[in-house]
This record gives structure tokens, C-alpha cells and sequence, in this order.
């Protein structure tokens, strides 16, 4: 694959609603759907209590920051990014935030519940890295988000530990649960390998997904508040964060290989890390493989041509996770995106969402500072910026509140709207009602859209992309729904 070269691959998808009301992605790890869907009926459901390990540390590279635990490899490690746990034992983490959680209609327990869902440490026997970073592999895509899917800081290391690494540095899996600085929790494993016949060090750089009020930083993209912003800032920052604190671990391992890999708000950040590593160091032998990333860069895009095809962005458009920030408002991603099969319903629903919130904020300055009233139609002093609702949206996904908007969750928001004969008038009125679809007031579709997000949808995306990739849409007769077949297209510079 030449450099630049941007493939886009587009699926498209007639997928029947199930009985609750959700979307379901049918090849989308149905047995995990299974088990998360009924969160959303009447039936109070707690997360798995995690088994006990009982396999020995016995990785002396890992005891940096571990001591306190004999066991990190068992099956109470949760693997996933977006987990609101514990690091240590696997316990549940109250937030700590010092204000009540934002209640009914938050997803803390979903987040929770699909961790012990997927409780278990897996291992990459070894990593297929292809003899040019430009070289797209789907094999070391999957393994990539294994390496990266462990979640908690023990669980990371297990990871890493079970795939051979050494672990040499692991930071930012301390931060509360109020921390919204714009900072990525990320681990660094270490193994010689065998590439094409001479012996190499190979460092992963896994970056770890949102974890608590990190949440909030997602939707905080530019400190600055001015478009004269070329990137998302708040993605960038953690980059550069991570990327200071690669300089000696680099030093340490002269002229090594690194695969930098990262889900969610991890993939932001890995993303923009591959961009700057790319940059310090030149292309040659670091492949970078992100996973649900949201946008990072809205700069000149002529200015990325030809300079970052060893970066391999995965997208899932079903993903609402991978439309923020605003395309609209110029941003897209660092190196080549990889767009995959996706349900046509649910790729609506959010562009329609999208368009409204850009219709409110057609610019970063009207997105932080340009005031709406909930209670009706215009402007108002009293009234809340496209930024505060997006943080509404957060408290929603978390059970955490914040004062940058005065702790409100989208609950509070649609009864302050419902207590006002006019709310329905109000300019928020549209934005409001498309997040009341994709994150009901019962919580129902939102599970739908989470579960778009996640770790295991996107290692069967993946699958049935490379099916396609390799062999055409016959490749995959009989073993997804009807609909699914679509065209293969590839657009971009050579």
C-alpha cells in the first residue's frame, strides 16, 4: 500500500431491531450483546464479582508499581477500555467527585458490566508485523487491540506479561475520579522478537480508553477556545504528555521497532503520539493501529499528504465515539482510516445529531461561549453553551457530575426543558431530542450505541473487513444478515 493512500470501505447494512428496542450488530459479538441488553429492562442487574487469580507475578520487569499484587493475570481483569474500575483487585471505584452521581440514566453500571463481560486476560502469541510499517496487516490490527484492550493498570500489564513483554513503564493509571486533565493513562512492554531474520526490540506503547471524568476531557477539544486550532487540543496534549515520557525508554533501546496502539480516547492520543513520534523520529519501523478514535487534527489536510501512512485508523460510523469533534468544523484524523461495515440506522441517527449540534456551533468560539436557553427560543445569559450540554452528556455516561456546567446530566437538563411550557421552543430543543434517541430516558438505544464502541465489535468489524479485503463479499455468504454485502471503493493521493 503506498503512502497516503486512504481506504474506504463501505458496508451497507439492513439490521432488524430486537424486542427491547435495540439495534443489535448481529456480527458483532452476539453472546456479549446478550448479556449487557437486559441492563435496559426492569430487571436491576450488578456486575460480575471477578474470580480470583492465581497465577503468580513472576515478570520482574512488571513489579515496578505492582508489588502491592500477586496476581494480575487471572480472570478478574477486565478487558476493555472505558471501564470505571478499580485498579487494584479489580474492585468497583466510587466517584469521587465529592457530588452525588448523576442517577437514573446513567450508564456507570453498563460500563461496569460489560468490563466483567469480557473478564479475562488474553495473550498475542506473537506479533505479525508486516516488513514495511505502510503495509496494512488486519492480523496485527486484531492483535494490536488485544494489546491495548486491558482496561485497569493491572490488567495492561497481564496482558502484555502473557504476550512475552517485560513491562517498563506504566503511568497515569493513578488519577482520581474527578481528574479531567487532559492526560491518557498508557503501558509500555518490551520483548526481543525475531524480524525477518535479525533480532529486534520491539516496544508497545498501549494508551489506555476513557476511564471516569476523563469523559469530560473528551468534549473539552480545544483550551484555547479560538479556530485558529489546527488540532483537537485535548488529545494532542496527552500525546505530547506520553511522548516526553517515551524519550528515555527510547534512549534506553537503541533503533527499536514500536507499535503504538490505542481504543477510544486512547486511539486520540495514539493517534497524534504517532504523529509526533513519526515527526521526532522518522516512520521507519513504528506502526501506529488505532480503534474508535475520534477526531484529532483540523489543519491544512495537504500538509499530512504523503507523511503518516505507517498510521492505521479503524472507524466503525455506527461509532458517535468517531464523529466528535465536528467534521464539519474541519476535523478528521492523522494517517489512513479504515471505514468499516456499519448499520445504516444508526450511521442516521448520528449524522443527524452531529448536524444539529453544528447548527449550534458552527465554530469552536460559539461552542464554548455562544449561550441558548433551555426554558425557550433565543439567546440567553442564564442559558448553556453546545460545550455544557456535551458535558450534561458526559455526567450521563458516567454517573459523575461537574461544575463546569453546574453538575447537570442530560436528566436534569430534559426536566429543566419539560418544566417550561416553551422549552420545546428552545434552540437546544433539536439536539436535545436526537440525544434523547441515541441515549433514551430508559437508557434502551443507548445501549445499542455503546456497544458500537466496544472492543469486541470492533475485532468482528475487523474480521469481516478483511474477509471482504481478501476475497469479496461472497467470503462472507451465509454468515451475516442480509444487506451487509456492499462495494469496496479506495479514494486518495497516491
Amino acid at each position: 500500500m503506498k503512502k497516503g493512500t486512504k481506504i474506504i470501505i463501505i458496508i451497507a447494512a439492513v439490521i432488524a431491531s430486537t424486542g427491547i428496542g435495540t439495534v443489535a450488530l448481529k456480527i458483532a459479538a452476539p453472546e456479549t450483546f446478550n448479556r449487557v441488553f437486559h441492563i435496559a429492562g426492569d430487571e436491576e442487574t450488578k456486575p460480575q464479582e471477578a474470580a480470583d487469580n492465581t497465577k503468580q507475578n513472576e515478570n520482574d520487569g512488571a513489579k515496578n508499581d505492582l508489588s502491592k499484587e500477586d496476581d494480575i493475570t487471572g480472570p478478574s481483569l477486565p478487558v476493555g477500555n472505558d471501564a470505571v474500575k478499580d485498579d487494584e483487585a479489580g474492585t468497583e471505584k466510587e466517584p469521587s467527585t465529592g457530588k452525588e452521581t448523576a442517577g437514573a440514566g446513567d450508564f456507570s453500571d453498563l460500563f461496569a458490566m460489560y468490563a466483567s463481560s469480557m473478564a479475562e486476560t488474553p495473550a498475542v502469541e506473537s506479533i505479525s508485523l508486516p516488513r514495511t510499517e505502510t503495509e496494512l496487516s488486519f492480523e496485527l490490527a486484531q492483535q494490536a487491540l488485544t494489546l491495548c484492550s486491558g482496561g485497569t493498570k493491572n490488567g495492561q500489564a497481564g496482558i502484555l506479561m502473557n504476550s512475552g513483554f517485560d513491562i517498563v513503564l506504566q503511568d497515569g493509571y493513578d488519577k482520581s475520579a474527578d481528574d479531567v486533565s487532559h492526560t491518557c493513562a498508557f503501558t509500555v512492554g518490551k520483548k526481543v522478537v525475531d524480524f525477518y531474520g535479525t533480532q529486534k526490540t520491539l516496544l508497545v506503547v498501549a494508551v489506555r480508553g476513557t476511564s471516569g471524568a476523563e469523559w469530560f476531557s473528551n468534549f473539552d477539544y480545544a483550551d484555547s477556545h479560538t479556530d485558529e486550532s489546527k488540532f483537537a487540543e485535548n488529545f494532542l496534549e496527552a500525546a505530547q504528555v506520553i511522548s516526553i515520557k517515551l524519550i528515555p525508554v527510547i534512549a534506553a533501546n537503541p533503533d527499536p521497532l514500536i507499535l503504538v496502539c490505542g481504543h477510544s480516547r486512547g486511539a486520540a492520543a495514539a493517534n497524534l503520539l504517532g504523529m509526533t513520534l513519526t515527526d521526532s523520529y522518522g516512520g521507519e519501523g513504528i506502526y501506529v493501529y488505532t480503534f474508535a478514535t475520534p477526531n484529532t487534527y483540523r489543519g491544512d489536510v495537504s500538509d499530512l499528504e504523503g507523511r503518516y501512512g505507517n498510521i492505521f485508523n479503524f472507524i466503525n460510523p455506527a461509532d458517535v465515539v468517531t464523529e466528535v469533534p465536528l467534521k464539519a468544523m474541519g476535523y478528521t484524523h492523522v494517517g489512513i482510516d479504515i471505514t468499516l461495515p456499519a448499520e445504516p440506522e444508526t450511521i442516521q441517527r448520528i449524522a443527524e445529531a452531529m448536524e444539529i449540534l453544528y447548527t449550534m456551533s458552527p465554530s469552536i468560539d460559539a461552542y464554548y461561549n455562544v449561550r441558548h436557553s433551555l426554558t425557550q427560543a433565543g439567546l440567553s445569559e442564564d442559558g448553556y453553551t453546545a460545550y455544557e450540554i456535551m458535558q450534561a452528556l458526559a455526567s450521563s455516561l458516567t454517573g459523575l457530575k461537574t461544575d463546569i456546567n453546574g453538575g447537570l446530566s442530560m436528566k436534569d437538563i430534559y426536566e429543566i426543558m419539560d418544566s417550561s411550557s416553551k422549552g420545546s421552543e428552545s434552540d437546544f430543543a433539536p439536539l436535545v431530542n436526537q440525544l434523547a434517541k441515541i441515549i433514551e430516558r430508559d437508557g434502551t438505544y443507548g445501549v445499542s450505541i455503546f456497544m458500537q464502541h466496544m472492543p469486541a465489535t470492533y475485532a468482528k468489524l475487523i474480521e469481516a473487513y478483511s474477509m471482504l479485503a481478501a476475497n469479496g463479499p461472497g467470503a462472507l455468504s451465509g454468515s451475516l444478515p442480509d444487506g451487509l454485502m456492499g462495494d469496496i471503493t479506495a479514494s486518495g493521493n497516491e
